[in-house]
């Protein structure tokens, strides 16, 4: 039961336009023809998709963590800046989603996976954690840097490379529709790292985070 509560409430951290939008574009993109279609093909897309939800409520709890006060103005109905979870409750969240992610994708052997989680991890950690060299958020190209790299080339590339090896047995080469569902989301993660800083402007101009918006 504590488990199953835990994971209701980390769902207040969950992105989750990421996560339908990778497991759509997976399935239409990484199928070449109807037999494809299988158990053994959502049981492969699942063990992929199982750690990227969790490295995702990661990253974007451990950006909330670090934005309480920015959020009370830009994002006020978020879970911890509406008071809804404590700062431990967000901290626990946080950990033990990364914990979770790591462990879930050690345990399915997947080396593609465990490389994006690995990447997504230390690049989301970049982003957001309020250290020296780091906070990357406050610097428009490099936080823009981040969401491209995360979600339009490191994401496509770990699953196509499971997919393609790990699931249906094929050697992993480069075919015209990865190659366009990689330049689509490029294209794609641009134009949400513009627009999803034009609603935080106010809260982002007065805690010194140059967006793309105002940049």
């Amino acid at each position: 039961m504590l488990l199953v509560n835990s994971w209701m409430l980390s769902i207040g951290f969950l992105d989750p336009h990421t996560v339908i939008g990778t497991a759509l574009q997976r399935c239409l993109f990484f199928l070449e023809t109807i037999s494809d279609i299988s158990p053994t093909f959502f049981l492969g897309l699942f063990k992929a998709l199982v750690p990227a939800i969790f490295m995702n409520i990661y990253v974007v709890g451990l950006n909330q963590l670090f934005d309480v006060e920015i959020d009370k103005v830009n994002k006020p109905t978020l879970p911890l800046a509406s008071g809804e979870f404590s700062m431990s409750t967000g901290i626990v969240l946080v950990a033990a989603s990364c914990i979770m992610s790591f462990a879930y994708g050690s345990e399915v052997r997947i080396s593609a996976v465990l490389f994006a989680l690995l990447i997504s991890f230390l690049l989301g950690s970049a982003y957001s954690v309020d250290l020296p060299l780091l906070r990357w958020k406050r610097h428009a190209f490099l936080a823009a840097s981040c969401i491209l790299c995360v979600r339009a080339i490191l994401v496509q590339l770990a699953f196509f490379m499971h997919i393609q090896r790990y699931v249906l047995g094929r050697p992993i080469v480069l075919k015209k529709s990865v190659i366009f569902a990689t330049a689509f989301m490029c294209f794609f993660s641009a134009v949400i790292a513009l627009f999803k800083d034009i609603p935080d402007v106010d809260g982002d101009r007065d805690y010194g985070i140059q967006s793309l918006a105002f940049a």
